[in-house]
């Protein structure tokens, strides 16, 4: 009998906790982990064009300022075999220079005085001692201008002939007689010494290699595109490739392309390491020019749940043929790794917290932040299986799917803004201005941090770096 009376406690307890489970669910659940991606890094492949534009001007300024007043003068007879033959040669006037693709042609002004031991006798002539003659001339030249991999600018000039501007002559008696015929070899050396003169000078202005050098290590400094995300845009190149040197419009022209990778950093500037070394040249035909950046577009957690909560917060819904009621009570976000979990209070036949979860994606037709793949989390289901089954297959999750629609349209619109602005003659050292134009625009990643989802929009077109002029 006491035995029965002891147990009798435990029986009404029993019976009173059987009446609520069966009356109201309660869901006391564990949500899933809260955690983030420390760093935000996409990377993708970009080439820069480099327009090498020297001036025509500016190189034969140069070259004319290197080679200048007397160029050769040989003051011995005895030498060069005993030629009897001594020479100055001068500069006459500014050297001059035109292109035709590839091909330079440079036209070399020189003014010369000579004195020579003449044997005329052939001619009837017999004059035993020397005479001394001036004359000018223009020599020709054609010369071809390369690149090897170690960045050295190889120049190869080669004669192209001459034109005889005052012939020179000898004066016997009352008599000129012209002896051009007898300074063709003259006139061969003095233009293989022009020659080697022109491939000095021009390999020596057309220092292309200490100008990308200056461009390629700045273009690795983070630069910061959007205050606001506080993102910023690493360039890391990796390869060089340059089209031949030719002449257009009185402008030297080459075409430089940087290959490389361009990663959006968000939530910091990224640290700066050590330049990467400056890649072997590589010579090719044409150079490709896509560039692409990622955009950024946030939508913080407060004004994501504040959207949600305006369609569900206070409002009852109701299940199961309208036998079962759940008000919503409040809504919570925060992210679990590339996931964003929705916690949703509930009250009425269930009442306690449930959790959702799903994968942000940037929806391009209606520039919106969605959610896909929106499901229970595993403990959620669970418990649902066991205790309120009717709501696990209930609508719930397609109306809370169907609601995570969260405008970016403006935000997008900003940043394609922004990005131009940034894109336009913006300097990123002495002399060394970024330049570019986006055309397409398209989805990439979402991102989660702690105060807010970040989708990042792909940016494509083309980006130079434009050196102000080559000194």
């Amino acid at each position: 009998m006491k035995k029965n009376v002891l147990y009798q406690p435990y029986l009404v307890k029993f019976f009173v906790c059987l009446v609520i489970t069966q009356g109201c669910k309660t869901a006391n659940i564990k949500g899933p982990e809260e955690n983030y991606l420390e760093k935000v890094v996409k990377v993708h492949q970009s080439t820069i064009n480099i327009p090498i534009q020297v001036p025509m001007a500016q190189l034969e300024n140069k070259i004319n300022g290197a080679i200048n007043g007397l160029l050769y003068e040989d003051s011995s007879m005895k030498d060069n075999g005993n030629d009897n033959l001594m020479i100055k040669v001068w500069k006459r006037s500014d050297i001059s220079i035109q292109a035709e693709g590839e091909l330079f042609k440079i036209n070399v002004p020189l003014k010369v005085w000579a004195r020579a031991a003449l044997d005329l006798s052939e001619y009837g002539l017999n004059i035993g001692d020397t005479k001394e003659t001036n004359f000018e001339l223009n020599l020709n030249f054609i010369t071809k201008i390369g690149v090897g991999e170690d960045w050295q600018v190889v120049s190869q000039t080669s004669g192209n002939g001459f034109e005889w501007i005052k012939k020179p002559k000898i004066k016997i008696g009352f008599f000129e007689i012209s002896v051009a015929s007898f300074l063709g070899d003259v006139i061969d050396h003095q233009q293989e010494e022009v020659s080697n003169m022109l491939d000095q000078q021009i390999s020596r202005e057309l220092d292309i290699k200490k100008h990308v050098q200056k461009a390629w290590n700045q273009m690795q400094d983070p630069m910061l595109v959007s205050k606001e995300h506080d993102a910023w845009m690493k360039i890391t190149p990796q390869d060089v490739k340059l089209t031949g040197l030719y002449g257009q419009g009185g402008v030297v022209k080459a075409n430089i392309g940087i290959t490389g990778t361009t990663a959006t950093h968000v939530g910091g500037r990224p640290a700066k390491a050590a330049y990467e070394p400056l890649a072997q040249l590589q010579v090719s035909d044409q150079v490709n020019n896509d560039f692409t950046i990622g955009l950024i577009g946030e939508i913080t957690h407060e004004r994501a749940k504040q959207l949600l909560a305006e369609n569900f917060v206070n409002k009852t819904l109701t299940f199961n043929n309208e036998k079962k009621e759940v008000t919503i009570t409040s809504i919570d976000l925060y992210g679990s790794g590339e996931n964003i979990v929705i916690q949703a209070g509930l009250k009425g036949d269930i009442d306690g917290v449930i959790y959702l979860s799903g994968q942000p994606y940037y929806n391009e037709e209606d520039q919106t932040l969605s959610i896909g793949n929106l499901d229970y989390d595993l403990n959620t289901k669970n418990r649902l299986a066991k205790t309120a089954s009717w709501f696990a297959k209930s609508r719930f999750l397609k109306q809370m799917e169907d609601a995570f629609k969260l405008p970016l349209g403006k935000e997008i619109e900003e940043a394609k803004n922004m990005i131009r602005n940034n894109f336009d003659h913006q300097k990123i050292g002495e002399g060394i201005f970024l330049d570019g134009k986006l055309r397409d625009f398209s989805p990439s990643e979402v991102y989660i941090t702690p105060q807010s989802i970040v989708a990042v929009i792909l940016a494509t077109g083309q980006a130079e770096i434009n050196i102000s002029e080559l000194k």
